[in-house]
Formats: C-alpha cells, sequence, structure tokens
C-alpha cells in the first residue's frame, strides 16, 4: 500500500503530514508492506516520510528514482527494507551494479518493468521480485492489459508485483490470473475516506492466490492420511475427483473431510469434467477445494470471470498450443496428460511436444508419472510442476501410501524443490531472508549435508512419522493441555491461556526435539549423541531419549550452569549420561556449544550432534524448529476449541528460540495474531549485563549461523547475563531474525527482577511453579499489563521451575 501526497498525472492526492496515520490506516487495513514515494519534485515525499511510517512496523519500499550507490546507502540509513530499481532509467551495467549494491546492503529489491525490452533486463538479474507496471512512462495512461500481458512471462521463481491501476477486487481478480503474487496499491487507497476499511474489504474480496510453483500435485486422492503424509513430504496440491465415473470420485462431504486434514498451504484442487462455473462455485463451497482443473470440453469464454484459480487439462497432440492460447489469461496453469481420457489414464505423453508446450506457459507434466521415472522425465520436459495419480495406485481408485510419498520427494528433488516448506516460511539454501546459513569447519560440511539429506527423506516417512508420533503421546506425554489461567487473568485484565510444556515428560518442551533427533540419528547408524546445555533440560531430555532408544549420550554443560542447575546435572547422570563440565569462557551455553562442536568436528561419522535449539548452521534450525511445531499446531486448535477465538498475542520467552518458534509456527498465517518474544533483560540493557540480542545486538555470525548477537564493534562476542541459563546466550535462532527483520514479530525483554516477579505471580495466583525462562514471559505480561487489557493472550509455558529452586532461595526477594 502506497504513501504519496501528489502524482504528475493524477495531481494533488494527499496534504503534507498524515504520513505515519495513514501508514497505520494500512497497516490495520492488512496491508503486507508499504511503497514509500520519496521523490520531491513529482510526488512530493521526502526521506523523512521513510522513518516517520517505519512507527507502523511494516516493511518499507522506498519508491523513488534510484541512480547510483549512494542513494542505496541513504535508503539504508533511513530505514528503507526494500528499493525500487527501474531498468527503463537505469542503462547498460548500472542496473546490474546497482542491484548487486542493494543486496550487499541488505536491501530487497522490486525491479520494475514497463516494456518488455525492461522485462528482459531485470529478468538477466535473477531477481527476487519483479514487478510490472500499468503505466505508460511516456503518456502516464494505465492499462491493466499491459499487466497481463507481461506478468505471465516472468518465472514463477519471482514473486511477481502488478503495479499501478489496482482500484478494487475486479482488478486485482484480473492480475491474479494473469500470475500476480502482490500488487501496489495507490491512488485509490490515498483517496480512500477509510483506507483501512478499503483495504479490508479489497482482501476479503480478493479471490484466492494462484498455485505456488513448483508444484507437485497428486491427483486422485480418497483418503485424509494419504493426503497428510504426502502434505508432509511437501506435496502442493492435492486432486479431488467430482468426475462419477471415475473409481476415483468423491462426493463434495468425503472432499471437504480430506481438505480439512491438509495444511494450509496445501491446494486442495477440485478435478471437473464438463462441469458449468456455477455447479463449480457450488462444489468448492462444500468440499472447500480452492481450485478447479478443468477435464472436458468447456468454453473458455465461459470461464472468464471464474474467481478461483483455473488449471485446464490439455491433451499432448498436434494442435495443443492453440488450446494453451485459448485459455490464456484465464487459466493459471494447464496439465499436459495423455490425449486417450480425460484423466487417470496411467499412459504417457509424448515428452518432445510437451517440452514444446511447457515453454508457452506454466504447466504440469502428468502422463503415467510414478516415483521411478519422474525425475528423467521432469529433465526432458522441464515443467512447472508434475501430477500424478493412477500409477501410484495398488488397486484403481487406492494409492499406496509409500509410492505417494516417494513419488512426493522424488518429485520435489527433480524440480529443484527438495525442501517442503513450512508455514509462513521462505527458505532457501538454509536460509531465512539474509539469516542463516552453514558457516561450519570443512570437516562438518559433509556431516551436515548427510543430515539434510535424512531429515528430508526421513521427515514425511510414514513409519517415521508414526514411530516419533507415537513416542510423542504415549511416552513424552502430548498432546500438551491449555491452561485458562484465571486468577492470572482477573490480576491483569486481560484473558491469559498457558500452553502447558511444563507437564511434557522432563519438564519442559525439550523433549519433542531429542526425540526426534534421536530417532533421526538412530536411523542415519549414529550410535554417540553429543549435546549442549544451558538450564539443563536439554541435557535431561537428551539423556532421555537416548536412555530411550538405547544411544550413548555425552552432554556438555558450563561451569556456572552446573552449578546453578544441579539437579538437572544429577538428572542426567541418572539417566545414563556422561556430562563435561566446560570451565574456560564464561563457562555458560555459549562455550558448551563450543565443545559440543570441538567434539563433533573429532567424530563426524559415528557421533551426532543433537542441537538443543532453532539455531547453529543448517539444516539445525529447521530441524530443530519442525520438531518443535507441535507447539504450536496443538496450541492452535485448543484455544479455538477452548476459548473459541485464536489469540489476539501469541508470547514466548525466546533464549535460542526453539520454544517460541514452534509457538509462532501454529500462528505466522494469521495476521490478527500477534507473535512476540521477550528475551532476558538481565541486570540492566547495559553491554555484558544482559542477554537481549534484538535491543542491543547487530547481525553477526555465531556456531554456524548469521543472526543477532551481541558483540562489539569488532565482532566480538559479548558477555551475557541472565538469571535463567536457558536465556544466557548471546546470539537468537535466524528464523526469530528473519520474523523481526519482515515485520511478523516483535521482540522485547524482561529484566532479572520481571523474571521474579513473574515467577511469584504464577505460582501464588495458579499454583504453577515456572522455569525462570518461562517467568519472564509473565513477567513481561505483568509489566504491559496497562497495555493488554481485555486482549486474549497465549503463553507459551516452555518448562517448569523445580531446577531453579536453588537459584530462587539464593536471590533477595526469590520464592521463599
Amino acid at each position: 500500500a502506497e504513501c504519496k501526497r501528489r502524482s504528475p498525472r493524477a495531481g494533488e492526492l494527499a496534504p503534507a503530514g498524515g504520513t505515519l496515520e495513514r501508514a497505520r490506516a494500512y497497516a490495520r487495513g492488512g496491508a503486507a508492506a508499504l511503497s514509500i514515494l520519496t521523490e520531491e519534485d513529482h510526488f512530493g515525499g521526502s526521506l523523512q516520510d521513510l522513518r516517520v511510517a517505519s512507527a507502523a512496523g511494516l516493511p518499507l519500499l522506498r519508491k523513488d528514482f534510484l541512480l547510483d550507490e549512494g542513494m542505496l546507502l541513504e535508503s539504508a540509513v533511513w530505514g528503507a527494507d526494500a528499493v525500487l530499481l527501474l531498468p527503463a532509467v537505469l542503462e547498460g551495467p548500472l542496473l546490474g551494479e546497482l542491484y548487486a549494491a542493494a543486496r550487499e546492503l541488505g536491501l530487497a529489491a522490486l525491479v520494475e518493468a514497463h516494456t518488455p525490452l525492461d522485462l528482459e533486463r531485470a529478468l538477466a538479474l535473477v531477481p527476487e521480485i519483479v514487478g510490472v507496471n500499468a503505466r505508460d512512462l511516456a503518456t502516464f495512461e494505465v492499462d491493466i492489459a499491459r499487466v497481463e500481458w507481461l506478468l505471465p512471462r516472468i518465472p514463477p521463481r519471482c514473486v511477481r508485483v502488478a503495479e499501478s491501476g489496482i482500484s478494487g477486487p475486479e482488478e486485482i481478480a484480473r492480475v491474479r490470473r494473469a500470475g500476480a503474487d502482490a500488487v501496489l496499491a495507490g491512488e485509490a487507497l490515498m483517496r480512500a475516506a477509510d483506507p483501512a476499511e478499503m483495504l479490508e474489504r479489497w482482501i476479503r474480496e480478493a479471490p484466492p492466490a494462484a498455485p505456488q510453483l513448483p508444484i507437485v500435485k497428486l491427483c486422485g486422492v480418497a483418503d485424509p492420511e494419504l493426503a497428510l503424509a504426502a502434505a508432509r513430504a511437501g506435496c502442493t496440491a492435492i486432486g479431488l475427483v467430482e468426475h462419477p465415473p471415475s473409481p476415483r470420485a468423491l462426493t463434495a462431504e468425503r472432499a471437504a473431510a480430506i481438505v480439512a486434514e491438509l495444511p494450509r498451504e496445501v491446494l486442495p484442487v477440485a478435478v471437473l469434467v464438463d462441469r458449468d462455473p456455477r455447479y463449480a462455485l457450488a462444489w468448492l463451497e462444500r468440499s472447500g477445494a480452492r481450485a478447479v482443473q478443468l477435464c472436458g470440453a468447456e468454453r473458455p469464454a465461459d470461464w472468464r470471470e471464474f474467481p478461483f484459480p483455473i488449471l485446464r487439462r490439455v491433451a499432448v497432440a498436434p494442435g495443443a498450443e492453440r488450446e494453451i492460447r485459448a485459455w490464456t489469461g484465464i487459466a493459471t496453469g494447464f496439465v499436459l496428460d495423455h490425449p486417450s481420457a480425460t484423466g487417470g489414464s496411467g499412459l504417457e505423453v509424448d515428452l518432445e511436444l510437451a517440452a514444446q508446450l511447457a515453454a508457452l506457459a506454466p504447466c504440469l507434466l502428468a502422463g503415467g508419472l510414478d516415483e521411478h521415472n519422474v525425475a528423467q522425465r521432469a529433465a526432458a520436459v522441464r515443467p512447472a510442476g508434475v501430477d500424478a495419480s493412477s500409477r501410484l495406485e495398488s488397486s484403481p481408485g487406492v494409492k499406496d501410501r509409500e509410492r505417494a510419498v516417494r513419488f512426493v520427494l522424488e518429485a520435489r528433488a527433480a524440480l529443484g524443490a527438495a525442501a517442503p516448506p513450512s508455514r509462513g516460511q521462505t527458505r532457501t539454501n538454509g536460509r531465512f531472508g539474509a539469516f542463516g546459513g552453514a558457516y561450519a569447519p570443512e570437516t562438518l560440511m559433509a556431516p551436515l549435508a548427510q543430515l539434510e539429506r535424512a531429515w528430508l527423506e526421513l521427515r514425511s516417512e510414514p513409519s517415521f512419522v508414526r514411530e516419533l508420533e507415537e513416542l510423542l503421546r504415549h511416552y513424552a506425554g502430548r498432546p500438551t493441555p491449555l491452561t485458562h489461567a484465571r486468577r492470572l487473568s482477573a490480576e491483569l485484565g486481560c484473558e491469559v491461556w498457558l500452553k502447558r510444556e511444563d507437564l511434557l515428560h522432563t519438564g519442559a518442551h525439550k523433549l519433542n526435539n531429542t526425540l526426534g533427533q534421536a530417532l533421526l540419528a538412530r536411523r542415519m547408524g549414529k550410535r554417540r549423541i553429543l549435546a549442549e546445555t544451558g538450564a539443563g533440560q536439554h541435557g535431561v531430555a537428551s539423556a532421555t531419549a537416548c536412555a530411550l532408544l538405547d544411544l550413548e549420550c555425552v552432554v556438555y554443560m558450563g561451569a556456572v550452569d552446573a552449578e546453578r542447575q544441579r539437579p538437572n546435572l544429577l538428572r542426567m547422570e541418572l539417566l545414563g549420561a556422561r556430562v563435561e563440565i566446560v570451565e574456560h569462557g564464561q563457562r555458560t551455553l555459549k562455550d558448551a556449544i563450543n565443545e559440543a562442536l570441538r567434539a563433533w568436528v573429532a567424530d563426524p561419522e559415528g557421533s551426532h550432534y543433537l542441537l538443543g535449539s532453532a539455531l547453529g548452521p543448517h539444516p539445525f534450525p529447521s530441524i530443530v524448529a519442525g520438531f518443535q511445531e507441535v507447539i504450536g499446531r496443538e496450541a492452535r486448535a485448543q484455544v479455538l476449541e477452548r476459548a473459541g477465538a485464536l489469540p489476539d498475542l501469541a508470547l514466548a520467552c525466546v533464549g535460542g528460540g526453539s520454544n517460541a518458534i514452534g509457538l509462532f509456527r501454529g500462528f505466522v498465517d494469521d495476521p490478527a495474531v500477534e507473535l512476540y518474544g521477550v528475551e532476558a533483560g538481565g541486570e540492566s540493557l547495559e553491554p555484558g549485563r544482559h542477554a537481549a540480542r534484538f535491543a542491543g545486538g547487530s547481525p553477526g555470525v555465531l556456531h554456524g549461523c548469521y543472526s543477532y548477537l551481541l558483540q562489539d564493534g569488532d565482532g566480538q562476542v559479548l558477555a551475557t547475563h541472565s538469571i535463567s541459563a536457558g536465556l544466557d546466550y548471546p546470539a537468537v535462532g535466524p528464523e526469530h531474525a528473519w520474523l523481526r527483520e519482515r515485520g511478523r514479530a516483535r521482540y522485547g525483554w524482561a529484566s532479572d527482577a520481571d523474571a521474579l516477579a513473574g515467577f511469584q505471580a504464577l505460582a501464588r495466583l495458579e499454583g504453577i511453579l515456572p522455569a525462570l525462562e518461562s517467568a519472564h514471559a509473565i513477567g513481561w505480561l505483568l509489566r504491559e499489563r496497562d497495555s493488554l487489557t481485555a486482549k486474549r493472550v497465549l503463553v507459551c509455558l516452555s518448562g517448569r521451575g523445580d531446577k531453579d529452586l536453588e537459584t530462587l532461595t539464593r536471590v533477595e526477594g526469590g520464592a521463599r
């Protein structure tokens, strides 16, 4: 949503001032980001508008005619997250030079095209975000047809943005059909009396997003459990056949039962033959499907105004290109199938002709695909996706689950999308935006790659998933309860719900991850587990998992933490683990991680490093978050059932960040739910006296990944302090840094005194002794109560406080 005071064509749009109010209105209305016009002569903007608009909490695009690296640096200094680059203005090599310089500065770049030549130059950069502007730069006339003409030429790997001429849901529907992932709107919103209401209406009435490419589609699914297993493997679309003659045909009610099991990032597609749009809309409403695949003799003109994404089946035969052209602008993509049937024949298509068709438009390759041939056939055609059905069946209409999951995994690898996306996550090559990566010794690169391969294969392998789910339910004690903290709610004036990870076996959320990683290690043939611990909870959980699965366990623990967490040290030893006390450095969690990594470097073949938080070199942040996201999945379902609505605020303490990211992933796709992490403010925010990375840190590398950390001007890691050992760490997980950078989550801090107050309040009002880590979140609630009146707050209670009793009795004002 754009803030601009005037334009050369429309004249004055808004008086000077009011930028912050408008930016906040856009945020309330649901805008994903703000475009701020800073050009002064023609648009009346200024750099000050960037800084003012930043208070709205959304990512900022500086929209201006940027001409040199100085203007890029200026953009970063004034708070821009992204810049506009115009091929029409930047001639010769200057476009590429500024694009590279922007990336070096940590700025995203929206590369904007107005003509085919602009687009050709833009795509030569291999950009992440490409815009097509409906405005003619010479005449300033606006024509949406320009977007419909150029947008389909942009590869689906890019985020495709439609710009100018957006005045309501009708235009949004048109550019959606052309493949737009996002729209940038300005003048209509600037003229609106209530821009927040207008944005809410646009978003409410806009058609669903087009299918995300590359698509791995499993068609003819009739089993909810199969659908869920395929989704976990990374399937991005499920075909629900409505056609009665097919052995895979479903009623709308049976289809709805399957849709109910699917994650929201998986697209349910209704497969129809010779139905009209009115019938299709009714079936979609009853089934919950969000797209259609048309497989009969439907006419393009009848479907021109259909408000949902359309996949058009095309028989791979001479003349097929004419059908693709007839449906271009109406269909989102095409399914290339054998000409002998309406689908599901299992017969293979002509690969040479299919490749020619796939070069014309986004196409899914179908026809005779299975787990054995998908890689070879996809390589020959280079489609935007693949679609399989009958060749994966044990009998007509009955899919073989093991083969279907294997097909999905092989297909994703063949299409260059080996890692299934997590909710709300745009991870590429081990990165969350700019954060993450694998900064590790050469000797660990092969073990890290081996670990990633095993994780990607096993995370959705049915027997692995079943074994882990059985252990979590019947050994660990999942699902953990959701408790309404009634007396605390009355004290605070808001509605507080507690997700009780403190009631999990071993007393904290850590067991979710250690059971998963220990199973993973055993499948990889590793017999020795190395772990680190600060508060002791991860060490106890690691020792527990190893005792259960008959694995050797070595836990590294800083001497300071060992002293303040003696009960957990004894528990680890009783469970059969060998505890190595670290006596150098600060003798806390950072130093324990150092020693665990050194031990892994010495024995990468026989050992597995069981990292306890969502940090470290890739793939650890994704693995740990993947095992912890059960917290958020459960909490979301429980709060809807118990409270009847989603929370206004999802709150968790953040050390490395595993309990928080586990909770946040359950709500990251719910924009109405604010995500808030509480760091350790320690004794004060002076260097060395706290562990609040976002309050006092800067981006840098520690323990194998790039994220926020506490460091001095020379990059040396600073000392930290917290009353809670589990939060006493100088860096934070990269996914948290990414969530903060894109404005999806906010982070604050609670002091040692706040944590003690939180511990006492929960103990005396609710009869719960929380871990000092979790007590930081409760202490923050107490401190911020005036801003939380009447809100519904969900808190992840990550652990219980038995381990902290010695610390509490030593601290003046502790719970005695």
